[in-house]
């Protein structure tokens, strides 16, 4: 019995005590203030650290930023250069593509473009003449030539003609690289094939009795947006 009774106090004294200590206001607010700053230091702490997180995630943005537009920028240039070197390069579209025509393909376009147009080209005004692309088996199917002239002027002359091609299935057109390719194709499929051209490499469109140049794809994204 004595036993028993000793452990009911024990319990009781235990009990008390707990009951004590909770009801002890400054004790519970002591605690309290403890775990909340702790649990605010480590808040800080990791605010922190996420702000230099940020701070170099924006640091090496800015870098790959950098370094993607001076990458457009020489991409740019070297694109430039090789249309410069396309400057007096005329692309021939629609010319019937015999077997055996390697050797008298000059002749050939000489003879077409002289037909059809005010010039006079003879073998001093060309550097060169060739075909572009895999050779095609469909009939009825050519591949397109390039031809090279002397100088820029004498490739004005023959645009200058170019409207006489119309009707025929012969019409020419700049010799472009890539990039303005990409964006002249888009842009005649926008606006139409009599209103997008190029013009010393690049490219222009017409809408509504104005010129205006599409130096990107998104150029035109963002033009036909304003439309609307």
């Amino acid at each position: 019995m004595s036993v028993t009774r000793n452990k009911q106090e024990i319990n009781s004294l235990i009990k008390e005590s707990i009951q004590g200590i909770f009801q002890d206001r400054d004790f519970i607010s002591g605690i309290v203030k403890k775990v909340t700053d702790k649990i605010e230091r480590k808040l800080k702490k990791l605010e922190e650290e996420l702000k230099t997180q940020a701070e170099r995630t924006s640091h090496l943005q800015q870098k790959v930023d950098k370094k993607e537009k001076t990458n457009y920028l020489l991409e740019q240039k070297v694109d430039d250069i090789y249309q410069n070197m396309k400057a007096t390069h005329v692309c021939v579209y629609g010319v019937n593509e015999d077997a055996d025509e390697e050797e008298n393909l000059r002749d050939k376009i000489k003879s077409i473009i002289n037909t059809n147009t005010g010039l006079n080209l003879g073998n001093d005004n060309i550097v060169g003449c060739y075909r572009i692309g895999r050779k095609m088996d469909k009939p009825n199917k050519s591949r397109p030539i390039i031809l090279k002239l002397v100088n820029t002027e004498l490739k004005s002359k023959m645009f200058k003609d170019a409207y006489k091609f119309k009707g025929k299935k012969i019409f020419i057109a700049e010799d472009l690289t890539k990039k303005p390719r990409i964006i002249l194709k888009e842009a005649q499929n926008v606006f139409g094939m009599r209103n997008a051209w190029s013009f010393k490499g690049s490219i222009y469109i017409k809408h509504e009795g104005r010129n205006v140049k599409m130096n990107f794809v998104a150029d035109i994204t963002q033009y036909t947006t304003q439309l609307t």
